[in-house]
């Protein structure tokens, strides 16, 4: 795994890197090419657009990171804002939820309210981006620089 920081600016058509979540948001292009979703057809605004990507994105950031301790989270998230390739994977991960919120309708039916999700695709997705990972070992060095990402 290299030690360089992704030049996230090189990627501005695919993902935002948000310094908040420490995690890539697909932009609106990347959906439409990879889904052919147009987000911003189903949308009075483009900031609500965003803000509906950026609250699905959160969504599917926390089940990733919901069995993980803080120190596998931080390990995580370093490894993640290091390896272009774990980016990429994270992507086509966060797009099955835009593709169940936008197919279904409903940002409930993300949450499955009440219920363990058990929507396939998204443990199908998961386990392919290898943010399942323990990836602990490398949380000191997200102590480090985490203020640069």
């Amino acid at each position: 795994m290299a030690n360089d920081l992704v030049n996230f600016d090189e990627y501005s058509s695919d993902f935002t890197w948000d310094k908040a979540l420490h995690f890539p948001i697909p932009t609106d292009i990347y959906i439409l090419n990879r889904t052919g979703i147009d987000i911003n057809a189903r949308h009075e605004t483009t900031s609500e657009a965003k803000g509906t990507i950026l609250a699905i994105t959160r969504t599917a950031r926390n089940y990733a990171y919901r069995m993980k301790s803080e120190q596998d989270r931080n390990g995580t998230t370093w490894c993640l804002a290091h390896n272009y390739d774990l980016i990429q994977k994270t992507l086509e991960y966060v797009l099955e939820f835009v593709n169940i919120f936008y197919t279904s309708g409903s940002y409930l039916d993300l949450l499955n309210v009440g219920q363990k999700v058990v929507i396939p695709a998204i443990d199908n997705a998961l386990s392919n981006t290898g943010l399942s990972y323990n990836y602990s070992v490398h949380a000191y060095k997200y102590d480090l620089d985490h203020n640069d990402y």
